[in-house]
């Protein structure tokens, strides 16, 4: 398994979710995530649906730690300064 999260500062979601390592393969991190917030259907198939719900929310609320998913960085030379109307 390789990991999109490098570094111990963003492993947070590995212990949260139940995953034995990191790992950025979704067809693992969902229905780990599934089952580890019972959203399982009928016949304990996780319903991924919810696993993805959850794990959006989470990222969002920053519960998983911050971090950005863009590898190239946040270097981009746009000016930010608002600018007047002339």
């Amino acid at each position: 398994m390789t990991s999109l999260f490098r570094g111990q500062q963003h492993r947070r979601y590995v212990e949260r979710f139940g995953l034995e390592a990191p790992c950025d393969d979704i067809n693992i991190v969902l229905p780990a995530i599934a089952r580890r917030i019972g959203a399982l259907r009928p016949g304990a198939e996780p319903n991924l649906e919810l696993a993805a719900e959850h794990f959006v929310s989470k990222y969002r609320s920053g519960a998983l730690g911050r971090f950005v998913l863009d590898d190239s960085g946040c270097h981009d030379n746009h000016d930010t300064t608002p600018s007047s109307a002339s």
